[in-house]
């Protein structure tokens, strides 16, 4: 009977220890997790600036190209094609 008890009590022993790691390892999962989504929340927010401010760049660049296509005259005009000659 004494080698059952003694059995038992190292079982449990056994399990209590095994809960404790299983309890520190989740602990450490859990926060990597968090510290993932952080992380991923901000790189979300970074490309949205990013994203952003590409597109306003986009706009002044095509407005940029526009004024001096327009002070040079090639607004509102379409493009002359040659005309076809006989034979083509």
């Amino acid at each position: 009977m004494a080698a059952v008890i003694e059995r038992v009590d190292s079982l449990e022993q056994t399990v209590q220890d095994f809960v404790r790691s299983v309890g520190a390892e989740f602990r450490k999962l859990y926060n990597s997790q968090r510290q993932t989504e952080a992380e991923l929340r901000l790189l979300k927010d970074e490309m949205r600036v990013f994203k952003d401010e590409t597109r306003r760049q986009q706009r002044e660049i095509e407005q940029k190209v526009g004024g001096a296509l327009q002070q040079a005259g090639y607004l509102g005009r379409r493009p002359s094609r040659p005309k076809p000659t006989p034979g083509d």
